[in-house]
């Protein structure tokens, strides 16, 4: 698990940091076909292993390392 994981409102276009693009977490056991393949290549997807807390990340900046994930609370409405 990352150190620091962003919370976002809404499923970014690109990375909030530096604006490049993202890759998208997949979770659970990968089946290995062309589609996953080629994404994994290209950078569009990341593996994020098998086991998960539920409050893992959704996307990955390759370029400058950052992790986010969609929150639907803000940490301004946390108590």
């Amino acid at each position: 698990m990352p150190k620091e994981i962003i919370d976002l409102i809404e499923k970014p276009e690109a990375c909030p940091k530096c604006g490049q693009a993202l890759a998208e977490i997949q979770y659970g056991t990968p089946v290995m076909n062309a589609q996953l393949i080629q994404g994994l290549a290209a950078g569009t997807v990341k593996l994020g292993g098998c086991c998960t807390t539920g409050n893992d990340p959704q996307y990955y900046c390759k370029d400058c390392g950052k992790y986010y994930r969609v929150s639907s609370k803000r940490s301004s409405d946390a108590p």
